[in-house]
């Protein structure tokens, strides 16, 4: 019987644990990519990537640019916003990277006179500072 009791106020005691992490598991900010998988938070976020690094605790430390990472895209215009310089695009999968999805990126001026909504195109997408951003677009006949 004594065991039964202490048994019962160990979990007890770690209800609220568990109960905390599964809120902070289902709340937190997540872009669902292959990077940020079985993570709390979005590896994608720049702001919480950029208060967690060193450099954030030591701004006069010399820091290197980082490497932009950039996929090959393949899709349909679904919407051109001159007004932000964007294109939003229904996309395919990124095989180990992305699932299809529809999601809005900034062109050079270019391609956003050169769009179409309807137009199948392919290009690079990367995702720079805040902003997705897709280069060397070529719209597909």
């Amino acid at each position: 019987m004594k065991f039964l009791t202490l048994l019962i106020l160990a979990l007890a005691a770690l209800a609220p644990v568990t109960l905390r992490a599964a809120a902070e598991k289902t709340t937190a900010k997540n872009c669902g990519c292959d990077c940020c998988k079985g993570k709390a938070i979005c590896c994608c976020n720049t702001e919480a990537a950029a208060s967690a690094s060193p450099a954030a605790a030591n701004p006069s430390a010399p820091t290197a640019a980082p490497e932009i990472k950039r996929y090959a895209l393949r899709g349909v215009v679904v919407a051109v916003d001159a007004d932000k310089s964007a294109l939003r695009v229904k996309h395919e999968e990124i095989p180990g990277f992305m699932r299809a999805m529809t999601m809005q990126f900034k062109v050079d001026a270019p391609t956003l006179t050169a769009a179409k909504v309807g137009a199948a195109l392919t290009g690079q997408m990367s995702r720079q500072g805040k902003d997705w951003v897709l280069e060397a677009v070529k719209f597909l006949p």
